[in-house]
């Protein structure tokens, strides 16, 4: 590559030709009065290096601010991409593990039974290996007043049903019948799943011959809720929605 070629040559015009101008004009001006050769030579070196000295400081200037313009841009287009790949991972990663989604059971209550029917999914990703137990509560209650209550007591009334996977819009038949007890019905479902465990707080309530239900998910140890249905009319003073009693979550084993 020769040391001077075309583009060299475009930027050194570039640069020098506002002090080329204002020299060859200065040194016009001192020609003109004294005539001296030697004057011309030495007004137009001192001012076209004068004046190639400010050019060059006011584009140097420009060229930084350019440049540090220019690193700002690409640091904020990498920002920008960093945070798009980090909600792209998570959501990869959610698709693996199930994320923030979860499920509940639903159905309805009349004066003899409780009838949950169906399990729907809540959220935006696929939930995996999913499996609840069910506790009625007035049956948990109950053996707590006992003596000498075991583990074995505790566990072998409740429900156990493996869910499987449920991906997100759908829903899962199942056939679970529970006991009512007078004017209400309170169960709570600890699910366990991929991605984590979470609790159903189900309560159904009699009004005035119609069963009013409360239906909420949270994830365990957290009181947030995952998912939220009130029926319009239950009663107010109901235990809230936070409340788990009924033994820990344990997990379904085969």
């Amino acid at each position: 590559m020769p040391l001077i070629n075309k583009p060299i040559i475009k930027q050194i015009y570039r640069e020098f030709r506002i002090p080329l101008i204002c020299a060859t004009i200065w040194t016009s001006y001192n020609i003109y009065a004294s005539r001296s050769i030697t004057t011309a030579i030495a007004s137009f070196s001192a001012s076209f290096f004068f004046c190639s000295w400010i050019i060059g400081q006011f584009l140097r200037i420009a060229k930084q601010q350019r440049v540090e313009s220019d690193l700002n841009t690409v640091k904020e287009n990498l920002v920008s991409l960093i945070n798009k790949l980090e909600v792209k991972t998570t959501d990869l990663v959610s698709y693996i593990t199930g994320g923030d989604s979860t499920c509940h059971l639903s159905g309805h209550a009349t004066d003899q039974m409780v009838f949950l029917n169906v399990v729907v999914h809540v959220g935006n990703h696929p939930i995996y290996d999913v499996n609840a137990r069910i506790v009625d509560l007035r049956i948990f209650e109950r053996l707590m007043e006992r003596e000498n209550v075991t583990a074995n007591d505790i566990f072998t009334n409740d429900i156990n049903i493996k869910i499987g996977n449920l991906i997100p819009g759908t829903a899962s038949g199942i056939n679970i019948q529970l006991p009512v007890h007078g004017n209400a019905a309170n169960f709570n479902i600890f699910y366990s799943a991929r991605n984590g465990l979470f609790v159903q707080i189900l309560r159904y309530k009699k009004v005035h011959n119609d069963w009013k239900c409360s239906s909420v998910v949270t994830r365990q140890g957290q009181s947030t809720p995952l998912y939220r249905h009130v029926d319009e009319g239950f009663p107010e003073d109901s235990p809230p929605a936070h409340e788990t009693q009924g033994s820990s979550p344990i997990s379904v084993t085969d």
